[in-house]
């Protein structure tokens, strides 16, 4: 298991733990492997157990109650899945599956549950981890109802090239197979407007599209696209 101490010491839960607490906490932890196509939790299970990314890519998304997908989020290697069920015992609220091949250290929630009792910063940190998703999901939920497709569409991929983006020679490419299906759950705009929008920004020099590969090549003029009504 590709973890240790400055890893641990790089993930908001652990932040602030000292040497002896980080050895608990890694001696505590599973390791992992999961497929790509495979869930490490899906939507309505009870919170079996918490799973860090140490390789890899994890869509996260929900379903609503009329059955339209919703991408909530791609998490990387040091990002935590399902921490709000976990923390508050309430069942996932959306599934976590695998994009990549890819690997988690995973603790059970009992584990999870004693380990904060030995160790009071790491529910300090829980608590900041729910609050600040709390926040962000607010603030996607303000993007829905407040700015164009277009809009939200730009902001969708500028977070994609800043969270996932590696530089090639075009641009910024995101690391991982990104349909435009996956763009339209994640920026709650139709198939048809995505495929629409992406035409016109590979026209303009914005973007490069490829199968399931996108090329931001202007992030300058992504980022003013996402400010543009």
């Amino acid at each position: 298991m590709s973890v240790d101490h400055a890893f641990l010491a790089g993930v908001g839960l652990f932040e602030g733990l000292e040497d002896d607490a980080l050895d608990d906490v890694l001696s505590a932890a599973t390791p992992r492997r999961v497929p790509a196509g495979f869930a490490l939790f899906e939507q309505g299970e009870a919170p079996r157990a918490l799973p860090l990314v140490t390789q890899g890519r994890v869509k996260v998304g929900h379903l609503s109650p009329d059955d339209r997908p919703l991408t909530v989020a791609f998490l990387g290697p040091g990002e935590i899945a399902g921490c709000a069920a976990v923390f508050r015992s309430v069942p996932y609220p959306a599934t976590a599956t695998a994009v990549v091949d890819t690997t988690v250290a995973a603790w059970t929630t009992p584990q999870i549950e004693a380990l904060m009792e030995r160790h009071p910063r790491l529910a300090t940190n829980a608590l900041r981890i729910v609050g600040g998703r709390a926040e962000a999901m607010l603030r996607r939920l303000q993007e829905l109802t407040t700015e164009s497709a277009g809009q939200r569409i730009a902001r969708a991929l500028l977070r994609l090239a800043r969270e996932a983006g590696r530089s090639v020679e075009a641009g910024v490419q995101v690391d991982f197979a990104l349909s435009r299906q996956d763009l339209a759950e994640l920026s709650g705009a139709t198939l048809y407007t995505v495929s629409r929008t992406l035409r016109a920004w590979e026209r303009s020099g914005v973007v490069r599209i490829g199968r399931q590969r996108v090329v931001v090549r202007d992030l300058n003029g992504l980022a003013r696209l996402a400010e543009t009504p």
